[in-house]
């Protein structure tokens, strides 16, 4: 037995020394500077990266299609509704159950839903303000950014300004639109443009008793007129002379389109495009534009959020990642008549005006923004409560 321990530990040694030099080997494949297991670790996970998403979008459309519809409350009119139902129907397959109405009233309604214990909608679709200040503080939304599968929704490049679009700096929100904001639509029987190059022609007594203007003292458009113009480009001292003016109010966008369409009023304030859009095509005399002092880039009611414990997680994400992409929002932008906030998609449906132009600062509305909107609420009350009685 003993002189099978020498010959033994020979070949012992023998193993271990030839080891260490293959552990001394340089590895070809390895990238200058890191260790040979790095490399190839970084190129293993290059691999599953790249797997990961299209694995994960391809399980997430089976999901999808086994829950085959989604619920969507939204601000929109009719006009986005059927177009994007349509196209996305068409592209998966997957239906759309829209819940329509303004937006605090579709906050509430969700919130009611919940206190009794019945989760029905899936996402809003909705102006901002009630999103930051009525929603979000109730801790019933997740974020976004998690949602995101499809490579070029992720890509920052994507967007204006290079960032993803948030409209909150925790990415509760994200919004579709990002354009010029046209200030004033007119009836052009009635008026035209070059009777209001500035917003002070406004103050013209020729327009006392002639405008209409979707309610400045309640959350929505005519209120972010109210805070924008007065705030930022004309002064409140301007809209304390325009209350002057004598104003009619509502709080219903459309009605006040369609009192500029029949000619019960010359010019309408806080009207949405889409609307607008809807009343031209149907033949009513209308025109938008924005006076030479300038404007903001609103988001308007393409502003998306999501609930926690929805009934089609799925088919929400499905989507979220399709209306973010360059084929979904070329969709929606003319389904909307605003510019994406997408840099890829197609402008030549707009007007100039309504086109974002380089070398001009806008004004762009964010979370912090409508944070600070109860001290221009109580503003607006002041000036313009007293032809609201």
């Amino acid at each position: 037995m003993k002189k099978l321990v020498r010959p033994f530990s020979y070949m012992v040694s023998f193993l271990l020394f030839g080891l260490v030099l293959l552990s001394c080997t340089p590895d070809k494949k390895a990238v200058p500077g890191e260790s040979p297991d790095k490399a190839s670790s970084l190129a293993q996970s290059s691999v599953q990266v790249k797997e990961s998403w299209e694995e994960t979008w391809g399980k997430t459309l089976q999901e999808a299609k086994r829950e085959g519809i989604l619920n969507i409350n939204v601000w929109g009119g009719p006009r986005i509704r059927e177009s994007i139902g349509k196209a996305f129907k068409e592209k998966y397959n997957l239906d759309i159950a829209w819940s329509t109405g303004g937006g605090l009233e579709l906050a509430e309604k969700v919130l009611r839903e919940r206190r009794a214990g019945i989760y029905l909608a899936d996402m809003l679709i909705s102006g901002p303000g009630t999103i930051v200040t009525v929603l979000k503080p109730a801790g019933i939304l997740e974020p976004l950014e998690p949602e995101f599968i499809l490579p070029e929704v992720k890509d920052k490049n994507s967007w204006y300004g290079g960032n993803l679009p948030f409209y909150d700096k925790e990415g509760y929100i994200v919004y579709l639109r990002l354009s010029p904001t046209t200030t004033i639509m007119v009836n052009t029987k009635l008026a035209a443009r070059d009777q209001i190059q500035s917003y002070k022609d406004l103050l013209n007594p020729h327009w006392k008793g002639k405008i209409a203007w979707v309610d400045p003292t309640q959350p929505g458009s005519g209120f972010q007129y109210f805070g924008v113009i007065g705030e930022k480009i004309m002064g409140y001292d301007f809209m304390r002379e325009l209350a002057k003016q004598e104003p009619a109010f509502s709080r219903d966008r459309r009605l006040v389109t369609e009192w500029v369409s029949r000619g019960k009023y010359s010019i309408g304030i806080g009207t949405d495009r889409a609307t607008v859009l809807q009343f031209i095509e149907a033949g009513a005399t209308l025109d938008e534009f924005t006076p030479r002092e300038g404007t903001y880039m609103g988001t308007g009611g393409s502003n998306i959020a999501i609930f926690k414990n929805t009934p089609h997680p799925y088919a929400r994400r499905v989507f979220i990642n399709w209306v973010l992409s360059r084929e979904g929002q070329i969709h929606w932008s003319r389904a909307d008549g605003y510019q994406s906030a997408r840099e890829d998609v197609p402008t030549n449906h707009l007007e100039p005006y309504e086109i974002r132009q380089p070398g001009i600062n806008y004004f762009i509305l964010n979370d912090e923004w409508d944070q600070a909107r109860e001290k221009r609420f109580a503003l607006a009350k002041e000036i313009f409560g007293p032809l609201l009685k």
